[in-house]
């Protein structure tokens, strides 16, 4: 019988660890081609031999490196948030990733924690989701017998962090955007694009949602049409989701409904982009007779091919464009024609804060449309209604969406103050 070979030392390129595979299982090692992940590398053949060229991990074998690899692979966490995991993943490899699973303690945790709060660039709530995370991971780790349950129990000993713990910044609520704002932004969009911040500001529904909208998911047997969302943020929790469309917004979804098939979005980019050529060619400056002509110029294989249906960031990024049409940016950081966000940034320096002011003062995101929803909703029929519109199981989830106006204050306060 043919003995298996040994496996090799190897360089994992997205993590930039090195690896060893056993019987299709990764075993990371720490960082590539170091003395420590050498070693690592030594001991884990050498178990593998002993134990019959067999890798059987145990809570006593399994490191921080397995249980992370472990947790990806296993893909448990939602898309959305993959990226949030993905971060507190780095900071504990960078830190523990050699370090026996079961030994990973309070005093490693808060480790953690000082290291990614020393690196900066986010908000403290964004430091104790990424903790929480941690925590999760070790969870599921418990959940496959890869590590005992009190490592959890510890864990779950180190507490968030509160305002005023650290030098980190507070996150700033989203707040509703004013009506006169959205209308001047979308004399800068396309009609499709308006047309989707008009549906959104009328049923208060979240970007992803409204992006992935398709004909056959809305029931429009009765007056007021029923939009059941089958992959939504929620779902993994069992939860249903259905979002109330009137008769506003119908008239404005009821063209494309008609014009698109049910297994389509209602929404798509190409539509965009067709008014986009149009309006060009109309107000081209160059004689027909001279130049290109239109269509003589079109690439067989385009670099960026145009998708069949928006994506919430690409829906986010046609606002961006408007708003910063309205408002260009200073002339000091004027941004050079094809140049991406990374050379700007590269370019501008010290003076990439004056980018970063403008955006905040000018731009906005299709999400405070939802917020102001819920804002109106709760004014005029109360939290409960609120609740209910946005499709939230919990009110203190609604009153973050749902600020209480002013003006109801006033009103008490003129009457009995």
């Amino acid at each position: 019988m043919r003995k298996m070979r040994v496996p090799t030392y190897r360089y994992h390129k997205p993590s930039g660890q090195a690896v060893v595979t056993f019987d299709g299982l990764d075993v990371y090692l720490g960082r590539y081609d170091t003395t420590a992940s050498r070693r690592a590398y030594d001991r884990r053949v050498a178990e593998w031999l002993a134990a019959g060229r067999t890798a059987v991990l145990t809570p006593q074998t399994v490191t921080v490196a397995d249980v992370c690899a472990g947790f990806l692979v296993a893909r448990v966490c939602p898309d959305s948030q993959e990226s949030e995991y993905r971060a507190a993943i780095s900071a504990m490899l960078y830190l523990y990733g050699e370090t026996p699973a079961a030994n990973f303690g309070p005093l490693a945790l808060q480790a953690v924690r000082s290291h990614v709060e020393a690196a900066g660039g986010i908000k403290r709530s964004t430091l104790n989701s990424r903790i929480h995370n941690i925590r999760r991971i070790f969870k599921w780790a418990v959940s496959m017998e890869m590590v005992p349950a009190s490592v959890v129990a510890s864990l779950e000993a180190v507490e968030s962090l509160r305002a005023g713990d650290t030098t980190l910044g507070e996150s700033k609520s989203v707040q509703p955007v004013p009506d006169a704002v959205v209308a001047a932004t979308c004399e800068k969009l396309s009609q499709t694009v308006r047309d989707m911040v008009c549906v959104q500001a009328l049923t208060g529904m979240r970007s992803e949602e409204l992006c992935t909208m398709l004909p056959m998911d809305v029931d429009r047997s009765d007056s007021i049409w029923i939009y059941a969302i089958k992959d939504h943020k929620t779902a993994h929790h069992d939860i249903i989701r259905a979002v109330a469309i009137g008769p506003k917004a119908q008239a404005i979804l009821l063209p494309y409904m008609d014009r698109r098939a049910t297994d389509q979005p209602v929404f798509s980019p190409s539509e965009a982009v067709r008014e986009m050529r149009v309006n060009r060619s109309a107000t081209r400056k160059t004689p027909l007779n001279q130049g290109n002509r239109v269509g003589t110029n079109r690439a067989e294989k385009v670099e960026r091919p145009v998708t069949v249906g928006y994506t919430a960031a690409t829906y986010r990024n046609a606002i961006y464009r408007a708003c910063d049409q309205l408002h260009p940016p200073p002339a000091e950081v004027a941004r050079h024609r094809g140049e991406d966000e990374q050379q700007w940034k590269k370019r501008l320096g010290t003076k990439w804060a004056i980018v970063q002011d403008w955006r905040r003062r000018h731009r906005w995101h299709p999400h405070q449309l939802r917020h102001t929803f819920g804002t109106l909703a709760r004014e005029q029929f109360g939290l409960d209604h609120a609740q209910q519109v946005l499709g939230h199981t919990n009110a203190k989830t609604t009153e973050i969406y749902a600020k209480i106006s002013i003006g109801k204050a006033k009103e008490v306060v003129a009457k009995l103050g």
